[in-house]
């Protein structure tokens, strides 16, 4: 996961947490808190960031998006 961290900071991604969750292969990414456009530039980069890693590395990345509207969350699994 080290790897994965560093290549996104280098693609302007700062993550404040980087964990596994529940299931197999499901990592939950948390990146600092951003204003305005920085914030949608952020979730931009961090989902394409992802891809691409998971591309060199030959997984699938999936996104999950928010289940309920009471929960503030954003799942990405890869596999």
């Amino acid at each position: 996961m080290y790897d994965t961290e560093k290549m996104l900071l280098t693609a302007g991604v700062d993550l404040e947490k980087l964990h596994t969750e529940y299931g197999p292969g499901q990592l939950e990414f948390v990146p600092h808190p951003k204003n305005g456009i920085d914030a949608a530039d952020t979730m931009f980069r961090l989902r394409e960031g992802v891809k691409e890693i998971c591309l060199q590395k030959d997984w699938l990345a999936t996104f999950m998006a928010q289940v309920r509207h009471s929960e503030n969350a954003l799942a990405i699994c890869w596999a």
